[in-house]
């Protein structure tokens, strides 16, 4: 054991005498390896490349990568001294120089090379420029970097080095020396500088102007952007719409300049063409999260100028046109399609909508939730119990209707009497407690033959976070409601209600807006046909259906992945029939079919 333990300390001792590097391994991945051991590799690799100057500049630029300028100094050096007038060779004993502090060593290289007369490219002016600055030759410096500069008007590392050296001698002198230098080199960068002087002095529609002018002389997606944006929040909508606009490439991959060509639509209330642009995208197939988002706000801008009063009601709640109801007794997919309703034994209930109660602003998430929810119940009692359930759908030509009011003991007696077999009423309230989203979420049931209310569940929850009480209620009141002992139920996706709702709107189509809403009805159909289940099925089906006339890229865009999954084997017929119905006649060659065991 003894010499065990002075073995192992001596190991330790060695370890911690290696010195290691981190390098790119032939897979590009980042490993540390032993200095001495890669360094007497990298040397044979020299000894076998010795004839090959490409080679061995490759090999030695790669040791000054990995911090090893010291250790490849004599390689650098003898190369050099052999090859005075390849510039790699040059520009690699420069660096060695450089990166220990071997200023005047740096210069003098460069400079032999440049008296010389061999090519001098910008960048190494540039460097030749930090290498003076470094031993403190300003008047040196700041020739060379202006040679930088001559050589490429817009090489930025050059361009602010000059400009942060020129800021030294006060604020009219630089302002004077970029103007005319701006002016004179027609450099989009130098143009962009003298629109930042301007604007800080004072002078906007000057500083508007050489934003203008840069942007005639570069137009990369990058500066595009950049440009876009201080014209955006400086609402400068003309200049927008013809320096911008003509330049924007609908096929660029650039995200973020597509969002400000759709941000100045929308504040140049250009809804229509904000519209056709998202239109464009989808058939670029160019996703984004927010696209659906921005339809909506776009739909909601052209309502307001289409028919303000309309808007009008829609935001203050007023309702617009005759309250309409309809009974639906399954999933709502069931208004779209023709579904034969399975016999129950249960009880039979009424599910109405949920009273929104709040004396504040109510966020819209929440909003959408009390709308909706007695909808999603309704979907999912009729999927998980034998409860003779039916949901009352009420809704204007606004969408879907919101309650606001508490429902009396009269209302239910009206109910009862119209609907004399019915047993039990369920719905409940959705009390809003702060305007970021907190609110009190209660259930409860009428027996309408004892004429007496019972409260369910009442839980404090958030639209963060409501998809965990749904699923609790679903795992416990429910059960108890319809004496069922089924699986538990665990709803993971904390946005369901927002695709709920967007489904939801998009079957009412209140506005005729359908056609615009491309984005909006992929991301319903991405939402139902994740984590596939036959209900979600057959809402994307229903949507499909839906939109297809309007929509037709979207019908086709999901024919072959509903296809696929179906034809796995494991829906019943209903569904088989469904996707026969929206794609096509039974003789079609992408019609499923059926197996007669279903």
């Amino acid at each position: 054991m003894f010499w065990d333990i002075f073995f192992k300390k001596s190991s330790d001792k060695d370890d911690e005498q290696k010195e290691y590097i981190d390098i790119i391994d032939d897979k590009g991945k980042k490993v540390s390896v032993d200095k001495k051991i890669w360094l007497k590799r990298m040397k044979e690799k020299l000894d076998e490349n010795k004839n090959n100057i490409t080679k061995e500049c490759d090999i030695l630029e790669t040791a000054i990568g990995y911090g090893l300028s010291l250790d490849v100094v004599e390689y650098c050096m003898k190369l050099y001294n052999e090859n005075k007038s390849n510039q790699r060779c040059v520009d690699l004993i420069f660096q060695c120089y450089m990166n220990n502090n071997m200023y005047k060593e740096a210069v003098e290289v460069y400079e032999t090379y440049l008296n010389a007369g061999y090519p001098f490219n910008y960048a190494m002016y540039y460097d030749l420029a930090i290498a003076q600055e470094k031993n403190r030759d300003y008047k040196s410096m700041e020739k060379n970097l202006f040679m930088s500069f001559t050589n490429n008007n817009n090489y930025i590392k050059a361009i602010d080095k000059l400009k942060d050296y020129m800021k030294g001698q006060g604020d009219d002198f630089y302002y004077e020396w970029l103007s005319n230098l701006a002016q004179n080199s027609k450099s989009w960068y130098l143009y962009m500088e003298l629109a930042k002087v301007e604007y800080d002095r004072g002078n906007l529609d000057e500083g508007i102007k050489n934003l203008l002018k840069s942007l005639d002389l570069h137009t990369s997606d990058k500066h595009i952007l950049k440009v876009a944006n201080i014209l955006l929040s400086n609402k400068r909508y003309t200049e927008f719409e013809n320096y911008i606009i003509p330049k924007y490439d609908v096929n660029s991959d650039n995200i973020n300049l597509h969002q400000a060509v759709l941000n100045f639509y929308f504040k140049d209330n250009q809804c229509d063409k904000g519209l056709e642009l998202l239109h464009k995208l989808y058939l670029n197939n160019i996703q984004n999260e927010f696209f659906a988002d921005y339809e909506k706000q776009f739909l909601k801008k052209k309502l307001k100028i289409e028919n303000p009063s309309k808007y009008d009601s829609m935001i203050n709640e007023k309702g617009w046109g005759k309250l309409k109801s309809i009974g639906i007794k399954g999933p709502l997919n069931t208004l779209l399609f023709k579904t034969t309703q399975v016999n129950r034994t249960g009880k039979s209930v009424l599910l109405l909508p949920f009273e929104l109660n709040s004396s504040i602003r109510v966020p819209e998430k929440v909003k959408d939730f009390s709308k909706n929810i007695h909808i999603f119940l309704n979907e999912r009692i009729s999927l998980l119990t034998n409860l003779r359930n039916m949901a009352l759908f009420m809704y204007d030509d606004l969408g879907t209707y919101v309650c606001r009011k508490p429902y009396s003991d009269e209302y239910f007696a009206k109910i009862k009497e119209s609907n004399p077999k019915l047993d039990m009423v369920l719905t409940g309230q959705v009390k809003v407690l702060d305007e970021n989203g907190t609110f009190e979420f209660k259930i409860f049931t009428y027996d309408l033959n004892e004429k007496q209310k019972v409260d369910r569940f009442i839980i404090k929850t958030s639209s963060e976070v409501y998809n965990q009480v749904i699923s609790k209620f679903f795992n416990t009141t429910l059960k108890v409601l319809s004496e069922t002992n089924g699986e538990s139920v665990e709803i993971t996706d904390k946005r369901f209600m927002e695709y709920y709702t967007d489904y939801i709107d998009i079957v009412l189509n209140v506005n005729k807006y359908n056609e615009y809403r491309i984005y909006e009805t992929d991301r319903v159909l991405k939402y139902c046909l994740n984590y596939c289940t036959e209900n979600k099925i057959s809402m994307a089906l229903s949507l499909i259906y839906k939109q297809s006339k309007v929509l037709p890229e979207v019908k086709e865009k999901y024919k072959q992945i509903i296809y696929n999954e179906i034809a796995k084997g494991t829906y019943k017929e209903e569904i088989v029939k469904q996707f026969n119905l929206v794609y096509g006649e039974n003789k079609d060659e992408n019609n499923i079919e059926t197996n007669e065991e279903n």
